[in-house]
C-alpha cells in the first residue's frame, strides 16, 4: 500500500516541472500538490483555485505560474517530498515483511531495492535515498 503512495506522490512531483511539456496543472489534474494548498487558502484565491483546476485546458494554461507561486507559499512542494519520506519508510518495512523471509537472490533485492529506486527517480540524493530505503 505504502508503496503505490510512494509512487503517485513521487509521480505528481515530477508532473509539476514537467520538462518534456505539459505539467499536471496544464493538464488539470487534481494531485496532493494542488490539494495541499486549498487546505491553507480561503476567500476569492480559494475560489479562484478551484476555477482553474475546472477551466478548460487553453485557459487554465495561462494560470499556471500563479498556481505555481500559490504551492510554493504554501509550501506544497516540501510537504510531498516529506510525505515521500513517510511513505518510503513505511514501503521499506512492508517490503521487508513480505520479502524478506524469501531466500536470497537477485530478484528478492530488487524487490527491496524499490523504495530507493522510486526515491532517486523523485531526485532524492543517493545518499538520502539509500537512507530512507535501508531504514
Amino acid at each position: 500500500m505504502a508503496a503505490g503512495l510512494l509512487y503517485q506522490i513521487v509521480n505528481d512531483l515530477d508532473g509539476v516541472s514537467a520538462p518534456r511539456g505539459d505539467t499536471d496543472i496544464d493538464e488539470g489534474k487534481s494531485t496532493i500538490l494542488l490539494i495541499h494548498p486549498l487546505d491553507a487558502l480561503s476567500g476569492e484565491d480559494r475560489k479562484r483555485l478551484v476555477d482553474v483546476m475546472g477551466m478548460p485546458r487553453a485557459k487554465r494554461r495561462r494560470e499556471v505560474k500563479w498556481v505555481l507561486s500559490l504551492m510554493d507559499d504554501a509550501g506544497s512542494i516540501g510537504y510531498a517530498r516529506s510525505c515521500v519520506l513517510d511513505l518510503a519508510h513505511a514501503a521499506k518495512d512492508e517490503a521487508d515483511e513480505a520479502f524478506g523471509s524469501l531466500p536470497p537472490s537477485d530478484a528478492r533485492d530488487l524487490l527491496l531495492s524499490a523504495t530507493g529506486l522510486v526515491l532517486e527517480q523523485c531526485g532524492f540524493q543517493r545518499s538520502s535515498a539509500a537512507a530512507a530505503a535501508s531504514g
